[in-house]
């Protein structure tokens, strides 16, 4: 485990292992004094000093914030032919990239490596029952005149800010969605280990039956002033911005990036990884699957300009 720190009682698989250690000593990266011990897992758009992450595709690394952190990235065997990352990797001048077969489900081997001993009970192990149904984790943080209803379960680690309203039977800090198929069929887990998993803040209210989900490897967020109807699921890693409202039965997928002042109307799907930008209107039952802008009007499926479905719609079926 020359470069890995060690966790009691775990080992890496051993192809994993030397692709790990050839990698860093062959490195042109600055290594202080080659004695850096990569101990924990990161997302790739946020990397972190002394951690191991993965990129699948070249458009994951052009949406890193990467700030000249020591970290290790896993990526695909034709990127060595690839003109575009040759020439994009001189952005990541401190991190060392290994050519590996499949990405993910060679980083996933190092993320259980680091945490999978968190299974099987992880993140509500030991509740707090506060009486009428409501449930709260270990760590978790309550700002003042925050009011939680009945039914409500809080997991570890989650952070709610003042004044803000969690209506009855709302689900907060469960993990998200993230599955692996592997060739005989099963799925495999991805652990969630984001603390906080959840950052909630001022002047936020949530309505009944919603969930929102534990980020993969920072926090899911919603932003101050924001309200959010009932029945809506908040995947992992979401991001909003202040003063949304997003109506019932709205889906957001992972890792959606919502700016301010938006309205996302009533049984609206917004696909993992768009972006959404400020003050922007989106109609019901829209299928969102591309980034929008700022000010806005889209609808539709999947969804287009607002008068472009319009035009196509009256041109369908008149007035």
């Amino acid at each position: 485990m020359e470069f890995l720190k060690e966790v009691s009682g775990k080992q890496l698989n051993s192809k994993v292992l030397k692709k790990i250690n050839d990698a860093i000593r062959n490195s042109s990266a600055i290594q202080p004094n080659g004695k850096i011990k990569y101990n924990n897992t990161c997302s790739v758009t946020q990397p972190k000093d002394n951690c191991i992450t993965y990129a699948k595709s070249l458009k994951f690394l052009k949406k890193s914030n990467y700030n000249g952190e020591n970290c290790l990235i896993l990526i695909p065997q034709d990127f060595k032919q690839n003109q575009e990352f040759i020439n994009y990797q001189k952005k990541f001048h401190n991190a060392i990239f290994i050519y590996v077969d499949n990405p993910l489900m060679e980083f996933l081997d190092i993320h259980d490596y680091f945490h999978s001993h968190k299974l099987p009970h992880q993140w509500l192990h030991k509740p707090k029952d506060m009486g009428h149904g409501i449930y709260l984790g270990e760590n978790v943080e309550i700002g003042e005149n925050t009011v939680t209803y009945p039914g409500t379960v809080i997991y570890d680690n989650v952070k709610i800010g003042n004044n803000c309203i969690i209506h009855s039977n709302c689900s907060i800090g469960a993990d998200g969605f993230r599955f692996l198929r592997m060739d005989d069929g099963t799925l495999r887990k991805m652990i969630h280990i984001a603390n906080p998993g959840v950052i909630i803040e001022d002047d936020v209210e949530i309505f009944c039956n919603t969930n929102i989900a534990r980020g993969i490897f920072d926090p899911t967020l919603i932003g101050k002033g924001t309200k959010v109807d009932a029945l809506v699921h908040v995947a992992h890693n979401v991001h909003t911005g202040e003063n949304n409202l997003i109506i019932a039965d709205t889906a957001l997928g992972g890792s959606v990036k919502i700016g301010e002042n938006n309205w996302i109307g009533v049984g609206s799907t917004i696909s993992n990884g768009v972006i959404i930008g400020n003050n922007n209107w989106i109609g019901l039952g829209a299928k969102v699957a591309y980034d929008v802008g700022d000010n806005q009007r889209i609808s539709g499926f999947y969804a287009v300009a607002h008068k472009n479905w319009k035009r196509w719609w009256k041109g369908q079926f008149g007035d």
